[in-house]
């Protein structure tokens, strides 16, 4: 069974489409907001992540993500 994390920031219209998304495919996800967090949003960025939200999806065996609203990778997501 997939994990996906979503990273967000509030106010941020790219991660309220996401998130929309995510529910209206009943896809399963936890919401972590890092709006006052900037520690975590520096280590995001020194891993290539600079766009909110951050989409992390963990398989099991492998981790891959992406950032910004993607509806053609969600609509991948089981």
């Amino acid at each position: 069974m997939q994990k996906v994390r979503v990273y967000t920031q509030k106010f941020c219209p790219a991660c309220t489409k996401t998130q929309k998304m995510l529910s209206a495919q009943k896809i399963k996800y936890e919401l972590i907001d890092l709006t006052a967090d900037s520690t975590a949003i520096e280590a995001f960025a020194r891993l290539g992540y600079y766009r909110f939200p951050i989409v992390l999806v963990d398989d099991g065996c492998d981790v891959t993500g992406w950032t910004g609203f993607q509806p053609q990778l969600i609509s991948k997501l089981k």
